[in-house]
């Protein structure tokens, strides 16, 4: 799927979504940022999803010699995954928001870590820009970094997950495959096409979080209970795993300083597809956290004293 069907997809969740809900808000930013003219985001699909900030270029409108190089964009490294492809964009609209490299909170002073740029765009980046080396992003995302606001993230996540750990993972609107979707999915491929929309399929269901109802005459109703438990386990250990990673980022190469806003909207995105709403708890919390972020991001485009000065504990 490419990035523009990706977009769609979220115009089409926001017009579909509640117009107070963090899930209509989110969908809505994420859309809007995506679609400016004032904030370059430009995308290559691949399957190692990043994103990082992007600047003008020497000679090119936005650079000076007094200023230097400007943050005029994100270019976007993505897969064909919505959940994931939000948690990549999150991850550019804190970069437009907070200008701190990532870092999903205002900045509170200056960074004295040095900026080092590398020579020409990065590959599939528009090639007037340039973009900071690895070493420069890692230093000066370090320097931003507030003891007093991760423990607050830290204690958002830990309760979120106090409630994760109860959730009724079967109590969701998706279950079963329809029948057409289970003939589909068993019928055996005539064409490269029809292994393609297969594929796809497949892919969808799972996102859904459906699963194939068997109609066998001996002991369905085992069986299917069966399937949904298994696919409950599946959804539970996704959600730990994603508040784990908010923590802790992988294999604790990240953390939740540059982690937290990226995995709230990613669970968002994929609980609304599981079928969940606001009879889940989970869900609420969830959306709870969302909302926090979000008026954070849109805080810090407004000049003090309407910016919201860091996060904030959510969920008691």
């Amino acid at each position: 799927m490419t990035a523009q069907a990706l977009l769609q997809r979220m115009d089409r969740i926001k017009q579909a979504a509640p117009l107070r809900s963090a899930l209509y808000r989110v969908m809505d930013e994420l859309y809007g940022m995506a679609n400016s003219s004032a904030y370059s985001v430009t995308f290559t699909a691949a399957n190692n999803p990043n994103t990082v900030p992007v600047y003008s270029a020497e000679g090119y409108t936005g650079y000076s010699e007094d200023s230097g190089h400007q943050l005029v964009g994100a270019h976007v490294t993505f897969k064909d995954d919505l959940p994931s492809f939000v948690h990549e964009l999150t991850h550019a609209r804190c970069i437009q928001c907070y200008k701190s490299e990532t870092v999903n909170y205002a900045p509170s002073g200056p960074n004295t870590a040095v900026m080092s740029f590398g020579k020409g765009a990065m590959p599939g980046a528009p090639a007037h820009t340039v973009s900071l080396v690895a070493e420069s992003i890692i230093a000066r995302r370090k320097a931003w970094y507030r003891q007093d606001y991760k423990l607050i993230l830290e204690g958002n996540l830990t309760r979120l997950k106090a409630i994760a750990d109860v959730e009724d993972y079967e109590d969701t609107e998706n279950k079963f495959m329809s029948r057409e979707q289970k003939r589909q999915l068993k019928a055996a491929p005539t064409s490269v096409e029809q292994m393609n929309e297969q594929q796809s399929l497949a892919h969808e269901m799972q996102y859904q979080g459906r699963v194939a109802k068997t109609l066998r005459t001996w002991k369905p109703g085992t069986e299917n209970t069966q399937r949904l438990q298994t696919e409950a386990e599946r959804k539970k250990r996704w959600i730990l795993e994603r508040i784990n990673y908010g923590k802790n980022g992988m294999g604790g190469l990240g953390d939740v300083h540059f982690e937290y806003d990226t995995v709230v909207n990613q669970m968002l995105v994929q609980m609304h597809a599981w079928g969940f709403d606001d009879d889940s708890d989970l869900f609420v919390a969830v959306s709870a956290l969302a909302q926090e972020t979000h008026e954070r991001r849109l805080s810090a485009l407004a000049p003090p004293p309407n910016a919201i000065p860091g996060p904030r504990s959510v969920l008691t």
